[in-house]
C-alpha cells in the first residue's frame, strides 16, 4: 500500500467528530489528487424504529454532518449538518431503508454547499 494511501486510511480511522484534522495528511492527500479542499461526510445519528400495530410507522431518522476542509492548510472551510426522516404507510411494516433517510438528508444539504 503507497506510504500517502495508508496515512489516509490512519487519518480516517482515527478520525474522531469535532477533532481537527492532521493537517500534514490533508495537504498531502489534497496535493495528490490535485484539490485545494478534501469534503467529507459523516453520519452523526441513525434511530430506526419498527411499526408497531395499530400504534406507530415504522420510521427511520438520520444525522449527518459534512465538513470542507482546506487541503493546504487544514482549516475548516465549511460545515453543515441535516436531519433525514423516512416513515412507512402503515404501521405493519418495519423500518424503512437508512439509504431512503440518508437521501432525504442529503436533499437538503445539497442546497448549502459552498460552490
Amino acid at each position: 500500500m503507497p506510504r500517502l494511501t495508508h496515512q489516509a486510511f490512519r487519518f480516517h480511522d482515527n478520525y474522531y467528530p469535532g477533532a481537527l484534522p492532521n493537517a500534514s495528511v490533508l495537504r498531502r492527500v489534497g496535493q495528490a489528487l490535485k484539490v485545494d479542499a478534501v469534503l467529507q461526510g459523516e453520519i452523526v445519528n441513525v434511530q430506526e424504529t419498527d411499526g408497531v400495530y395499530n400504534k406507530h410507522e415504522g420510521t427511520t431518522r438520520v444525522t449527518l454532518r459534512y465538513s470542507m476542509t482546506a487541503g493546504e492548510s487544514g482549516k475548516l472551510l465549511w460545515e453543515a449538518t441535516s436531519d433525514g426522516s423516512v416513515t412507512t404507510l402503515t404501521t405493519v411494516e418495519v423500518a424503512p431503508p437508512m439509504s431512503y433517510a440518508v437521501f432525504m438528508a442529503q436533499k437538503k444539504i445539497l442546497p448549502m454547499l459552498p460552490f
